[in-house]
């Protein structure tokens, strides 16, 4: 029994941690987040790069509603979803 309570403190521990860290970035992710797709947004629709910054757009979006309604999303994918709409808007800025 022993061994069995300290597995679930090991879970519980471990969801804390991940909650917190994401807890402590997501004011960071927040506003970058809001940024990104601010400009997303406003990348021209005659645009090779339009389409895409569309569905990053989204994703965006629903990571923000995720962070916003403090769910524990996938830590991963912030930086992901930052890295790609960030060589979208450099590759749009180069053409446009």
């Amino acid at each position: 029994m022993g061994e069995r309570t300290h597995n679930l403190d090991e879970k519980r521990t471990e969801a804390t941690i991940l909650k917190t860290s994401v807890m402590s970035t997501s004011h960071t992710d927040l506003q970058l987040i809001r940024m990104l797709t601010d400009r997303l947004e406003r990348i021209s629709a005659d645009s090779v790069w339009a389409h895409r910054a569309s569905g990053v757009r989204g994703a965006l979006l629903r990571a923000l509603d995720q962070l916003q309604n403090e769910e524990t999303p996938n830590p991963g994918i912030f930086s992901q979803l930052i890295a790609v709409a960030m060589n979208i808007l450099s590759h749009a800025a180069k053409r446009g």
